[in-house]
């Protein structure tokens, strides 16, 4: 709802264009939806890192590839397809690839190694439903490293305060 007299800040104490015109309520709800924006595209790339992924596995098993080569083929496509959608589509980062690209993987790697053992270490073996201990650690440890992986992507990989610092 714009209009009124509004409760913002006037330009010359920090206040934006429009500021004024937008209760503060409804300012603060506006701050939020980029959030619900970006973690939604987040997810929408992490769905299609995934497929690419696992895509790539199973064509590289039906091609009759060693095991580890085709799971690491398939986790290094899906990597790379994360990395670049998040960078454009979902953060829409200016700053040096080369940069975030040292960020991104060891964020990844910090958020699995934190994500995993916690699941399994905090669910002590046990199984929800149909699954073993190992597979429902394992869905949440998909959950946990998904959420920490949107707050190290957001907040360090690709934060918009670092594109200008950037040294590489």
């Amino acid at each position: 709802m714009r209009g009124g007299t509004g409760g913002g800040l006037p330009r010359a104490l920090g206040g934006r264009r429009g500021d004024a015109a937008v209760p503060a309520a409804e300012r603060g709800a506006s701050r939020r939806r980029p959030a619900v924006k970006t973690f939604a595209r987040f997810l929408a790339v992490g769905v299609l890192n995934t497929v690419v992924g696992y895509g790539t596995t199973f064509a590289a098993l039906a091609l009759d590839a060693p095991y580890l080569a085709a799971t690491a083929l398939g986790t290094a496509l899906g990597l790379a397809v994360s990395f670049a959608m998040n960078r454009r589509f979902t953060f829409r980062h200016r700053g040096s690839a080369a940069a975030a690209a040292l960020r991104f993987g060891g964020a990844s790697l910090a958020c699995y190694l934190a994500a995993f053992p916690a699941a399994r270490a905090a669910l002590a073996g046990w199984a929800a439903g149909p699954l073993s201990p190992d597979q429902t650690a394992a869905v949440a440890g998909s959950v946990l490293y998904t959420l920490l992986h949107y707050a190290a992507l957001r907040f360090v990989v690709f934060n918009p305060a670092r594109s200008s610092h950037e040294s590489l």
